[in-house]
């Protein structure tokens, strides 16, 4: 049997998948939850949560297959990787992958195809091109893809304040602490926050924060914050409405930089902070979008973007993929939780 491995790598997981080459996914690893990354040191690191994907990866095609494993062929591997920012890291990096599955005789003379992690959440929506890309999950990456040679793909040229859940859940804690001081309107936050991290007076929860070293990750107070902003709460959905207009101006300017300003093309939606009650934030941003894009179209990503790197591999197979191993493919991703919405 012979097929194809994809592994995304993102700034709070690690997910490795495999599929055969009529497009059933028979297994997935990941490297269970390991810490989220400081850029600090950061090679190491993920290529070590790449290494424990894999291996977790190949344990489970072990157990899925048995007496078939050792017939199995892997004709590519593709990778989405969240620090492919620049030009020159993209030939030092698929170095290191090729070091890093070097060590597994499945993979070592596995060609290796590299991409920033945003191009899988994007092909998880659509094969079109032009098109745009917008993932929001722990951080956030916004690509914009004329064609296979001119594309604009921020990275770090993201504002730390709109790093996605890290810097919603950021504002969601200034917003409860300035309610508090008088500084900013009384909210429904407050209640949620302290519900959540367990305090029953602001005042305690700001030293634990500020001088006690609280352990909480700001990311996770999203849910409240969508679910407050749903409810209706004004400083929510300020919180909502800002980022997503901020959101807008990478868009367009992505846009405006590759002269599609005026094209009818999607704008694929990914990530764990737009699923459910986020797509608020789809709406949202698709109203400023929609000030400068008139034609610009909302599509929320089917696939999670591991599945979408799968795709890239089954596209250079065929072409373009048939019908009948598109109807596998998708069958077998919703078994393995892989789709991110319930349509196809």
């Amino acid at each position: 049997m012979t097929g194809m491995l994809a592994i995304d790598q993102g700034g709070t997981k690690t997910l490795a998948a495999f599929c055969t080459e009529k497009g059933e996914i028979l297994a997935l690893g990941s490297d269970a939850g390991y810490a989220a990354l400081d850029r600090s040191a950061i090679e190491d690191i993920q290529m070590m949560r790449v290494a424990m994907a894999v291996d977790a990866l190949i344990s489970q095609l072990r157990h899925t297959m048995q007496a078939q494993y050792e017939d199995l062929k892997i004709i590519a591997i593709d990778v989405g990787f969240s620090g492919a920012d620049w030009d020159f890291e993209y030939p030092l990096i698929a170095d290191r992958l090729q070091k890093t599955f070097a060590a597994s005789p499945l993979l070592k003379d596995c060609p290796v195809h590299l991409v920033n992690d945003c191009i899988g959440a994007l092909r998880g929506g659509t094969a079109q091109t032009p098109s745009v890309a917008v993932c929001v999950g722990t951080g956030m990456n916004i690509a914009t893809i004329k064609n296979d040679s001119d594309r604009y793909i921020y990275g770090f040229g993201i504002l730390d304040r709109d790093q996605g859940a890290s810097g919603l859940g950021k504002d969601t804690l200034d917003a409860v602490f300035a309610a508090e001081s008088g500084m900013g309107a009384q909210t429904a936050l407050t209640a949620e926050v302290l519900a959540y991290t367990g305090f029953t007076r602001v005042e305690d929860l700001m030293i634990h924060w500020t001088v006690k070293g609280l352990s909480l990750e700001p990311k996770t107070l999203v849910p409240i914050l969508l679910k407050c902003a749903v409810s209706g709460d004004a400083v929510a959905l300020e919180i909502v409405h800002d980022f997503s207009e901020r959101t807008a101006r990478y868009v367009l300017a992505g846009l405006r930089r590759l002269s599609l300003i005026e094209a009818d093309l999607p704008i694929v939606f990914s990530g764990s902070v737009l699923k459910d009650i986020g797509q608020i934030i789809v709406d949202q941003t698709m109203y400023y979008v929609h000030q400068e894009a008139a034609q610009a179209k909302t599509v929320q990503a089917v696939y999670e973007p591991v599945c979408g790197l799968l795709l890239l591999g089954l596209d250079r197979q065929y072409g373009v993929v048939p019908e009948n191993v598109m109807a596998d493919f998708y069958d077998s991703a919703a078994l393995l939780g892989l789709l991110r919405t319930g349509g196809k």
